[in-house]
C-alpha cells in the first residue's frame, strides 16, 4: 500500500502558538481522502490557478497549495474552512489539497472530520470535543487509524456492539465513546494519563471491525477484561508509523490496547492504567440494548 505522509505538521495547542519543532505525522492510504477544520492564514496567489496558505488545526499546522477553482470566491485569511485533502503527484509531499470550503467556526473540536456521513450526529459532535481534549499527536493518530482503509470508518459507524449490548447498527461506536467519556472523566488519572486512557478505551475493541460474526462480550469478563484479539494486530501499523515521531506514547499505547505479556516485569503505573481502562470499557457495557439476543443453550439436541 502506498502511503503518503504529511510530515510537516508542526506541534501546537489550541491555546499556544505553534512551536517550529515538527514531528506530528498524519498519513493517509493513496485514494483516500482526509478532513481537517481549522482557520486559514497567509493566503496568497502562488501563479494563476492556485493559492498558497497556512492552515492552523488543534493537530498543527498545515502548507496548503489549492487550485482557485475549488475554492470559495470570497476567502479570506481567518476563515474557518474545511479542507479535503489528497496528494497532489506533481507537488512536493508538504502541499496539498483538493477543495477548501469556509464552514461555521469550530472552537472546541478536533480538527478530523469524518469522510462518510455518519447518522450519529450527537455522537460524532460528543467525539469531536473529546478527542480536542487530548494531545495533538493522539488526535492524529486516530485521524491516521479511520484514514487507514476505506472501509474502517464505514465499520466503526454501523457495527452492532455485541451479542448482549448495544445490539443495533451503530453500537459499537455509542459503546466506544461511552467508555472514552468514561475515562477521560476519570478524576483519579493524571491529565497526560487520562489523554493515554481516553484514547485506549476508544479503541479497545477496535479489533472487533474485522470480526466474523458476533458474540457476547460477558463472556471475556472472566477475569481482567482485555482488548480485544485483533485489536493490537490491527492497530500495528499506524501504531509503528506514531513511534517515529512520538516513541513513548506509541509503546504505552500500544501496552494498553494488547494483552499482558505473561513473563514482562511489572510496572504498577500501567498495571493501575490497565485496570483503569478495564472497568471503563466493562462499565460502558451498562447502557445495554432490550433488544439483546438472550444466549440459547441447547438441551438434549435440541435449542430452548
Amino acid at each position: 500500500m502506498n502511503v503518503v505522509y504529511l510530515s510537516n505538521l508542526v506541534r501546537t495547542t489550541p491555546s499556544a502558538p505553534a512551536s517550529t519543532d515538527a514531528g506530528i505525522s498524519v498519513h493517509f492510504s493513496r485514494g483516500i481522502a482526509v478532513k481537517l477544520v481549522g482557520q486559514i492564514h497567509d493566503l496568497a496567489p502562488d501563479g494563476v490557478t492556485h493559492i498558497r496558505a497556512r492552515l492552523a488545526t488543534s493537530i498543527g499546522e498545515l502548507p496548503l497549495r489549492a487550485d482557485v477553482s475549488l475554492l470559495d470566491p470570497d476567502l479570506q485569511d481567518g476563515d474557518w474552512v474545511c479542507v479535503k485533502l489528497r496528494t497532489l503527484h506533481s507537488e512536493p509531499r508538504s502541499h496539498f489539497a483538493m477543495r477548501v470550503f469556509k464552514v461555521p467556526p469550530a472552537p472546541g473540536q478536533t480538527a478530523w472530520l469524518p469522510m462518510l456521513g455518519c447518522k450519529h450526529e450527537a455522537g460524532m459532535a460528543e467525539l469531536r470535543r473529546l478527542l480536542f481534549g487530548l494531545e495533538p499527536a493522539l488526535q492524529g493518530f486516530f485521524a491516521n487509524v479511520m484514514a487507514d482503509s476505506p472501509t474502517t470508518e464505514k465499520q466503526f459507524y454501523s457495527r452492532i456492539g455485541a451479542m448482549d449490548h448495544h445490539v443495533y447498527p451503530g453500537g459499537l461506536f455509542e459503546q466506544c465513546l461511552a467508555a472514552a467519556r468514561l475515562a477521560q472523566q476519570d478524576p483519579d488519572i493524571q491529565e497526560r494519563d487520562r489523554g493515554l486512557l481516553t484514547m485506549a478505551a476508544l479503541l479497545f475493541d477496535f479489533g472487533k471491525l474485522w470480526e466474523q460474526g458476533l458474540h457476547w462480550d460477558s463472556d471475556r469478563s472472566q477475569g481482567q477484561l482485555v482488548p480485544h484479539r485483533l485489536t493490537a494486530f490491527r492497530l500495528h501499523r499506524q501504531l509503528q508509523r506514531l513511534a517515529k515521531t512520538q516513541p513513548k506514547l506509541a509503546t504505552e499505547l500500544a501496552e494498553l490496547l494488547a494483552p499482558p505479556a505473561p513473563y514482562a516485569p511489572p510496572n504498577p503505573r500501567m498495571q493501575v492504567l490497565r485496570s483503569r481502562l478495564a472497568q471503563c470499557v466493562q462499565q460502558s457495557w451498562g447502557d445495554t440494548s432490550p433488544l439483546a439476543i438472550p444466549r440459547i443453550t441447547p438441551r438434549n439436541g435440541a435449542a430452548q
